[in-house]
Formats: structure tokens, sequence, C-alpha cells
């Protein structure tokens, strides 16, 4: 997870809104591990937060994808010991949340009281706390953009234009300077990023069947 808000308060910790997401998330991973019978793996999640306010702050997709590669070299090293190749299967090193002052501010409008580990944990409270953070989003961005193509990949087939007229190439809203339809990277539900939308993504043509294109939030 790569902070790009404003850094206006240095402490994540002291900060409303990254306090509320910080706890959101462990929650979705412990809540989402119970119900598939997966407490065993609890321990062993590892919630990064990376901070850098002199790279980071209000950074593009391009910019966090760059240094989310650099962060990957050394971290797989670190992790797990000199000379360690990146392990294609592992979602750690393959897609990075970014926190940006638009995720952040879905945040100010979630309650205290929905997100508090002090009272009982109750159906009520539950059921607040999904529909409170209902519209609540990350920006997940895929390190490996654009993906390699094999080069047999389409040879050999005829083009269904040739010597007729080609349909126009739909116009998309500029985005961090793109205007292409696939960005490498999507929002998602803060209700679906963890766990179940990094499991689904092992497989890389599922980015392709979920992708919705940025600022719509995909829902799964």
């Amino acid at each position: 997870m790569f902070r790009c808000d404003d850094y206006s308060v240095p402490d994540i910790h002291a900060h409303p809104s990254w306090k509320k997401l910080l706890f959101y998330i462990k929650y979705r991973v412990r809540d989402s591990l119970e119900f598939y019978n997966g407490m065993e793996q609890v321990p062993s999640f590892c919630l990064t937060v990376v901070q850098d306010a002199a790279t980071l702050k209000n950074a593009t997709v391009e910019t966090v994808r760059t240094e989310f590669k650099k962060w990957c070299e050394a971290a797989v090293e670190k992790e797990h010991g000199q000379g360690a190749t990146i392990r294609r299967q592992s979602q750690r090193y393959n897609f990075v949340i970014r926190v940006s002052e638009d995720v952040l501010g879905c945040w100010a409008k979630v309650d205290d009281d929905c997100l508090s580990e002090e009272k009982e944990d109750d159906n009520r409270r539950k059921a607040l706390r999904f529909s409170q953070t209902g519209n609540c989003f990350v920006d997940l961005i895929w390190k490996d953009w654009p993906p390699e193509i094999p080069e047999n990949i389409g040879r050999g087939v005829p083009n269904p234009w040739v010597g007729g007229i080609a349909p126009p190439i739909p116009e998309y809203e500029e985005i961090e300077g793109c205007k292409e339809e696939e960005l490498g990277w999507m929002r998602v539900s803060i209700h679906s990023v963890v766990v179940s939308i990094y499991s689904v993504l092992r497989d890389p043509d599922a980015f392709f069947t979920l992708y919705r294109r940025p600022l719509e939030i995909l829902r799964y």
C-alpha cells in the first residue's frame, strides 16, 4: 500500500481517515478468512504502508508503478533472501494499492462508531459498518502494465476491416494524461479488494474480465 495523499498529517495513525481505512482492511481480512475457514493465515497477513512524501505526495499512477517496481526488487530479497526472484503468483509483488486524497475523502464520511474495536461487534454494528463503507474504494494498480503479449498472438488472423470502413475509435475522458480505455489500474470497492480481488487476480486474464475504467468503482 502506497501513501499518496497530501501528507498534511505526518502520522497516519493520527489521521482520522487513515485510521478508519487501516482498521477496515484488517477487519475485512479477518472476516473473509473466517468465512472461508482460513483463520490460520491471519498471523501471516502483512499490511505494509510505504510512505515517502518526497516521491509519493499526490503521486500519479505511473509514479506509483515505477516506485512499486523498485520496492519489489528490494522487498523480495529482504523477505525471501538474497538471490530470490519475484514469484509471479505472489500478489504482494504484482499489485499495489494507492491511497490518494480521493480515497481518504470517502472515509471522512464514515462514523467512528461503526469502526470502533472498543464496542461489541454485534450484527447491528456489522450491518452499519457494511452500509457506511459502501462507497469507499482504493486504487488498485497492476505493476506489470502493459502485459507482455506473445509474438504469435494475432498472426494469421484476417483483418475484418480490409476493404471496408473501420468503426470509429471511441474517445475516453483523459485521466492522468491517458485517454486509452485500459489503463492498468482500477478503483475497487473496499469490500472486495481484500481478499476477494487479490485472490481472483492470480489469473492475469481476470483483470480484463473485471476491469472497470476509472473513475467507475468495481464492486465484486
